[in-house]
């Protein structure tokens, strides 16, 4: 399970297959100081995950809730389909992303960065 805590970004690289669908899950879990673990409240939250072109600065993805991002309880699924995989990405390419975090209060936060590498 990847922890994101403090104020700066996971740095993660994610390799995808353009051979199947995109799909990545992430569970939110809130820990107490005493370690006790309870689901994330999401209402009212909102995500976005971007992926940029080879360039950096053109968005070729750009998913929040109801296109290509769903929320269900306290789990957060991102999913890319393969045909928009083929269409859209080189195989070998790394294709800078990030994936951010906006809570009921407005206040967001950037969970993950990195290289979202077609294979």
């Amino acid at each position: 399970m990847n922890y994101v805590i403090g104020d700066t970004a996971l740095i993660k690289d994610i390799p995808q297959s353009r051979h199947g669908d995109f799909v990545w899950t992430l569970p939110f879990v809130d820990v107490a100081a005493d370690g006790t673990e309870t689901e994330t409240d999401l209402t009212d939250c909102e995500f976005a995950f971007v992926v940029f072109g080879l360039d950096g600065t053109t968005e070729i993805a750009s998913l929040e809730i109801g296109t290509g991002i769903d929320v269900s309880d306290n789990i957060v699924t991102v999913s890319i389909d393969n045909a928009d995989l083929i269409a859209d990405y080189v195989k070998g390419c790394k294709y800078p992303y990030y994936l951010t975090y906006t809570n009921a209060a407005g206040h967001t936060k950037c969970l993950f960065e990195g290289k979202f590498i077609t294979t």
